[in-house]
């Protein structure tokens, strides 16, 4: 499952991307949805690939920073993304106002904190 969201005044947008079912490799399956954005040829790999633990959880999402060109634009692209035995998915914001935004300035761990309680409202118990 797919979707856009974000807020009535157009300034916050999160994209994500995820499903459930039985995960016979969890970190595997993270692992692919980041690494299928950072094979798109218009994106770059800007800040690598760390583990962030959101407050009140104890586990943890993996985050980075991508790039996206376009035909006039460079978007700043923060994702942070989870993997278990019922749930794999990434969210990434899409605000229009990181267009522009040097890479090194997004915090992570305030995205990963968004992205803690999205995730937590995405699972859904196998069984």
């Amino acid at each position: 499952m797919a979707g856009r969201y974000g807020a009535a005044s157009g300034e916050e947008q999160v994209v994500f991307v995820g499903y459930h079912g039985d995960i016979d490799s969890p970190e595997q399956a993270r692992n692919g949805l980041l690494d299928g954005m950072e094979d798109d040829p218009s994106t770059e790999l800007a800040v690598p690939r760390r583990e962030i633990t959101p407050a009140g959880s104890d586990e943890p999402l993996v985050c980075e920073v991508l790039v996206e060109t376009g035909k006039d634009t460079r978007t700043t692209v923060p994702a942070c993304a989870w993997g278990d035995r019922g749930t794999v998915g990434t969210v990434m914001d899409s605000a229009v106002g990181t267009a522009g935004t040097d890479p090194g300035d997004v915090d992570l761990d305030a995205f990963a904190e968004r992205v803690g309680a999205i995730r937590d409202e995405a699972r859904e118990p196998i069984g």
